[in-house]
């Protein structure tokens, strides 16, 4: 019962980080299910599909207060599945360490950037 409780807190932090700043719930998912026990590899996955349905449902209600451009978004959705793609691909390289290493260093640097 508790594994549940721990991924509903996750899943509810990362919908309001999305809904709020229209940041990735990945701040949020990655590190929880990887406390979990899963694999950095296993975290991404479970990221994404967060990811796609929250991020799907934050677009629809910033369409709505016209707050989205639709126009300038395809244009990099259309880049980013190139690019994800090529990442995509480039993962069966990446060990777990590399993969969760390689994240860290992501965190921190946005940490530092904002």
């Amino acid at each position: 019962m508790l594994l549940i409780e721990f991924l509903l807190i996750i899943g509810y932090f990362a919908g309001v980080l999305t809904g709020l700043m229209g940041s990735s719930g990945v701040l949020v998912v990655i590190p929880g299910v990887i406390l979990l026990g899963y694999t950095a590899h296993q975290a991404v996955g479970i990221s994404l599909a967060v990811d796609m349905v929250a991020s799907i449902i934050v677009m629809i209600t910033y369409y709505r207060h016209g707050r989205a451009n639709l126009k300038g978004g395809v244009g990099i959705a259309t880049a980013a599945v190139v690019g994800a793609l090529i990442g995509n691909r480039l993962t069966r390289y990446v060990p777990e360490v590399g993969l969760s290493g390689g994240y860290g260093i992501l965190l921190f640097t946005n940490a530092f950037a904002f």
